[in-house]
Order: C-alpha cells, then structure tokens, then sequence
C-alpha cells in the first residue's frame, strides 16, 4: 500500500518485543487452517448492499469445540459445516465461532458455508465500497474493493490474518449488462441468467485474504501485452476515458517494473494477466491487490492531477509489492517494514534504473530526509512494535514504515555492495515464495550471505528502536577524532532514553576521494579515528545513513574555513547537521550564516541546500518578535545572492501563521534564538551599512 541503553535493558527490548505473547485477538494458528475459498457476490446496487456466499475448505489438526474466524458487519442468515446446518456466535474483536449445536468437529478435512449479506459502504471501514466519477457530462459509478489490512472480513466470512494464505475461487454476478465483473485472476466463463450476468474467474494463486480483490464497473479500458521471454501477459487499465492517448504512460511504467523485478529477483510475475483500475478514493494512493491493483483517481491517467513522475514512482510501488507482499507475505503486521520499506526502496531503485540516475539522488528527490523530521517532531514509534489491540494494526502503515525503513535498507545495500544485496533478496524470495516470512527469517538469509558481520545488531538497533542517533564528534591533538553516540532530541517533552544503535559509519577527509567505513557498536562507548594529515573529515559524506553529526565549536570553525573546497554532496551533510544542531539548541545560527559567506560564485546547488534553514530562521525570528533582525539577515542573503549569480532574489515574507511545529518555543530554544538576533545585529548591521555606502 501506497501510504513516502545499557546493554542489558537494550536486550530485554529485543526479546520482549520478539518474543512477547500472541495478543487475545488474534485467531489460533494450529487449530483450523483454511486451504480454499469459493467466493459468490451479487451487488444490489440499487439498495447499496450485497449478497454473498462464502465456502471455506479448512483443515482442522485436532478435535474443536468451534472453528473461529472473522466477520464484521455481516448479517449470516445460515451457515452450513460439511452441508449439515450449524451455528455461530459472535464473540469479541469482529470474531465468530462456527460449530455444531450438540458434537465436536473432528480432526481432517471439512466445508464452512455461510449465506450472508452486507453493505456497501462509502467509508473506508468497509472493505466494499462505490466511488462516484463526475467530470463534466460524464457520470459513473464503480463498485469496488479496498481490504487490506484488515477489511476483508466486511465482504465475507474469513481467516482475515496475513498469515492464512489459501486460494480463492471467485464469481460475481452482476445486476446487468452495464456492469463488468473483474478480478485477481483472468475470467473463464460468462453466462447470463435471471438479467444478471455472471463472471467465473481461475483460481487464484496462495495468497492472503486482503489481496482478494473484486470490482464492478462500465468503465471501459485501454490494453497492451508484456512479452516476457516469450511468456505474453495482458495488461488492462480500466479508467473513465481509457485510450492509449491517455493511459499508455502507467501501462509503460508497470511493464518496466514486470521486467524489472521478474529478472532482478530470478522470479517471473506469476499470473497469467494484470489489471488495474482507478477511481476516487481518500485514503492510500493504491492498493497491490494481486492481479487487479486500484488507483487513486489521476495515478494512471495523464490528467495532470499528478505529475508524470509522481504516477511512475505509485505504480513501481505497487508493482515492488507483487514480489514483496504478495508472493512473500510477512506473518503479521508487526512486520509490514518487509512489504512497505522494501517496496518503498525497490520503487526508488526501478526509478533510478529506468531514468539512468544514481538511486540516492531518486530517493532525495522525493523527501528522502522526511524521516528525520517525523522522529523529532512526533512520538516516538520504532518500525517494528507490538500490537496489543487489533485498533493498532492500521497505525503501523505511517511514514517511518516507508521511509525511514527504506533509509535503513539503503545503509545495508551500501555496506554489503549491490551484488550481496541482490543475492540475500533472491534467496529470501526463493525460500519463502507463496509463503510468510518474518523479520528474523530475513536477518537468517542475510547472515547467510555475509557471514561474521554486525548487520544483524545494526538492524535489530534501527528497527525496534523508536527515533535516531546522533554522533558527537570531537578532536585531541588535531589528529585523533573522538566519537560518543546519544539518541536525537526532539521538538517536544519527550524523555530521551538509554538507546543505543550499532551505526555503519561513513567518512570522508579533504585529501582523498575515499568514503571509509567503520562500525559504530552498541557496547561501545566512545570510538576513535586517526587522521593527522585531514584539515577536515565529515561523517556521512553521501548523505545516506541515518544518523546527525554533533561537531565541537573547533570541528566546526575547521568546516567553515574549508567550505568552499566541499562539493554539493557533502555541503549537504553538513549543512543538515548545522541545522539539526541549531534547532536543538547545540550551536548559534552563526555557524550556518558563515558558511553562507563562503558560498562561491554560480554554486546555485550549494544555496538550495541552505533554504530550509533560511525558512525556519526568517518564521522564527518574525514570531519571536525580531523583526529587524530577520530584515538584517535577508538583506545579508539578497547580498551574498548577487554577489554568487544566484538567479532568483528572496522575497522577505511574514509567516502565515505562528502556530506552525515549525515555531519552537522551548526555553533553550528561546535563548539561542535572542543570542541569534543578537549576532545578526552586531555581525550583519556593519556590512549591511558597508553595502549602502558602496551602491551610494
């Protein structure tokens, strides 16, 4: 889904997070376990309900009382167990327990039936749903599903859990002629009867119940074929105004991405068709439903709602999910960083490939830096945490599982080298193909593919560890740098905790071209680096590990004297840290306008990197009451910009609002921005006169 310590108590965290108890709400997994679904929908549409009957084949390992399972906002009018008339009971947390009136149901093999109706809903609580299409003269209506993570139990009767894969049968029957029925898999039959229409699909491949998907629409549809190694492949886009004219370009992005990860992971896109539809919908972008993929309206059709680049990344999303989600699913949701993080890096890395960039720059033009800000600005959250109430399985599809988990993966590709990288995703794939797999399962592969590293630790650090770290970095005899590690501040009362992180750490000095690496442990209190002959060294140089720099006030005149000589690449660590650095109060914003100074003639990309913090200042400065101040300071950049052959003057604005999370208040805040507005006053004042007087 398209959603962009000490060591003893740092050990307890691992094991109470990976080993604590299955919550109460979840369904025994060694009991009943479902293996086929027969699937029937009949649409009422004119009354917004459904009629549905749902068989489930499950295999049962030992002697039951009941089977349980989920349903939610369903009326079952009966339910049948192996054809002889049984009885349900709701119980807690969208639950029912199936069994006999007077016996127990046996260990093997036996049939579930249920004969139901439910609604069509126009809320995202409902997984089946109709979207309305108005444009001038044109009006329609699609009817259509949106189940994961946990909405499949709203259509029919099921093992609504990841886990329980099976395959899936499906009908649908259609009121009328105007209404086509599409699904997972290629349709096989069609007959007409009682002025319905009725569409039987193949069955579907082994897959969870929130990928099933279904809809029925009058939408016509633009189709082209993927040849793959001679294997042809129909792909339809289902959209109000289907033409080539109009669709080609999604058609032709997903089957770079169908090309793409069939040979990057050695595994052909297993299903005989591809369909994908659009529509208006307010929650994700897309869902990666197997074989039929729903849009956001505007993500397959150029109407220029969303930028080209924008629509190519969604669908490289969706279509990573085919092989991460779909074909290895995790075992439960506390694990979705496997779909969504790995999703989220493969759609950057299809990206970089079909545009012939360099990946990291993809992922930086797209917010790559987003993470940083949702740590310090909001609660903490690690990626990986336990889900004590079934309410909190929604949550875990936030930012941090996209981005930051997609960060995390492209610090591990950076140690290990791509071909490593390539070769631990091929066996994972292989191994747990049509199966479920879990974080540790991951972690197993990897240390199979590189033996005798700390990768394990520095994932387990970054994944089940809420926030980031930060590195202090001092000097001793202008040769040995000192290194202590502490977790981020943030912008609110948070307690900063004991958590410490294993970090790969990257180097880069003045007098080589080299990026170095060296392990920063969790048991480690302080690590040393030699290096007599640098004028400078910066952690990070690339700009791809998730961590911040803190610099000594002397590291920090050092940068700033050799600035000039930093390419853009690295300016843009730096420049990350100052500000990081300035917002929690560890350095004056001197250090930032200083190195504005340095800025050089026609350095265009080393003045975008600056405007973030140029933002910041001049909304904080206006807020708290230094006006003056902050017209000094962009007089100062209205300077230094003609001077460098910057293009664009910066027009001086106040700030819509002071309310933003952008205006800190903190008393340590408070203070180092009075001690700012007192530097630009007695630093920027002088040359500002000095500039009148040249121009008089």
């Amino acid at each position: 889904m398209t959603k962009l310590f000490g060591i003893v108590i740092y050990f307890c965290i691992y094991v109470s997070v990976t080993k604590s108890d299955t919550p109460n709400y979840r369904l025994s997994s060694d009991e009943a376990i479902p293996q086929k679904y027969y699937l029937s929908i009949r649409p009422d549409i004119d009354n917004e309900i459904f009629y549905g009957e749902t068989t489930i084949c499950v295999k049962t390992t030992k002697q039951l009382e009941g089977i349980t399972l989920h349903s939610r906002a369903l009326t079952i009018s009966a339910v049948f167990i192996n054809q002889i008339k049984a009885i349900y009971e709701e119980i807690s947390d969208e639950r029912i327990i199936v069994k006999f009136d007077n016996s127990s149901i046996q260990p093997g093999e036996h049939s579930i039936k249920f004969n139901y109706k439910g609604k069509i809903g126009f809320s995202p609580k409902y997984g089946f749903i109709k979207a309305v299409y108005e444009d001038k003269e044109i009006k329609a209506n699609v009817y259509v599903t949106d189940l994961e993570p946990i909405r499949a139990r709203t259509v029919f009767p099921c093992f609504d859990e990841p886990a329980f894969k099976a395959n899936f049968h499906v009908r649908l029957i259609s009121p009328n002629d105007t209404y086509r029925g599409i699904s997972n898999m290629p349709e096989i039959n069609k007959f007409t009867t009682n002025n319905t229409v009725v569409y039987d699909f193949a069955t579907s491949l082994k897959m969870s119940t929130y990928l099933l998907s279904f809809a029925f629409t009058n939408f016509p549809y633009y189709e082209e074929i993927l040849d793959y190694k001679g294997r042809k492949v129909p792909i339809r886009v289902y959209t109000v105004n289907a033409s080539k004219e109009n669709n080609a370009f999604a058609l032709n992005a997903t089957k770079t991405a169908l090309n793409f990860h069939s040979e990057y992971t050695n595994i052909s896109y297993p299903l005989p068709k591809l369909d994908m539809i659009e529509y208006k919908r307010n929650e994700s972008a897309a869902t990666e439903n197997w074989g039929l993929i729903t849009f956001r309206e505007g993500l397959l059709t150029t109407l220029r709602i969303y930028m080209k680049s924008q629509m190519k990344l969604v669908v490289f999303h969706e279509l990573s999910h085919f092989w991460f989600g779909n074909l290895v699913t995790t075992a439960w949701w506390d694990d979705i960083w496997l779909h969504e993080g790995f999703a989220t890096y493969f759609s950057y890395k299809l990206s970089a490939y079909d545009t012939n960039k360099q990946q990291l720059a993809e992922m930086k033009a797209f917010a790559f830096d987003d993470f940083f800000e949702t740590e310090i600005n909001e609660k903490s959250k690690p990626i990986i945490r336990s889900l004590p109430k079934q309410t909190d399985i929604p949550d875990m599809f936030n930012s941090l599982v996209y981005d930051k988990a997609s960060a995390i993966l492209l610090m591990l590709e950076d140690q290990i080298g791509e071909e490593k990288f390539r070769e631990t995703v091929r066996r994972y794939m292989k191994k747990y193909a049509y199966s479920i797999a879990t974080t540790n399962d991951f972690l197993s592969i990897l240390e199979e593919v590189v033996p005798g590293t700390p990768l394990k630790s520095f994932l387990k650090s970054y994944l089940y560890q809420s926030k980031f770290p930060v590195v202090e970095v001092d000097v001793v005899n202008n040769s040995t740098y000192v290194l202590k590690q502490q977790p981020c501040d943030t912008f609110f009362n948070e307690t900063k905790g004991f958590s410490k992180w294993t970090i790969p750490l990257t180097y880069q000095t003045d007098y080589s071209q080299e990026i170095k690496k060296l392990w920063f442990h969790d048991n480690v209190n302080e690590l040393t680096i030699e290096e007599p002959n640098a004028k400078w060294l910066i952690l990070n140089p690339l700009g791809n590990g998730l961590y911040k720099a803190i610099w000594s006030q002397n590291l920090w005149e050092k940068i700033i004297d050799n600035f000039e000589a930093m390419n853009s690449t690295i300016t843009e660590t730096v420049v990350s840290d100052a500000f990081y650095s300035f917002r929690t109060n560890k350095i004056s914003c001197d250090i930032l306008i200083r190195m504005m100074e340095r800025v050089r003639a026609n350095a265009k990309g080393k003045w975008l990197i600056f405007f973030s913090f140029n933002d910041h200042l001049r909304e904080n400065l206006f807020c708290h009451k230094y006006i003056d101040e902050v017209k000094l300071f962009w007089s100062f950049l209205r300077r230094r910009f003609v001077e460098t052959n910057y293009p664009r003057k910066p027009e001086l604005r106040e700030p819509e609002t002071c309310d933003s999370e952008t205006i800190l208040h903190t008393d340590k805040y408070v203070e180092n921005i009075k001690q700012c507005a007192a530097w630009i006053r007695e630093n920027l004042q002088e040359k500002d006169t000095k500039t009148t007087k040249r121009k008089v």
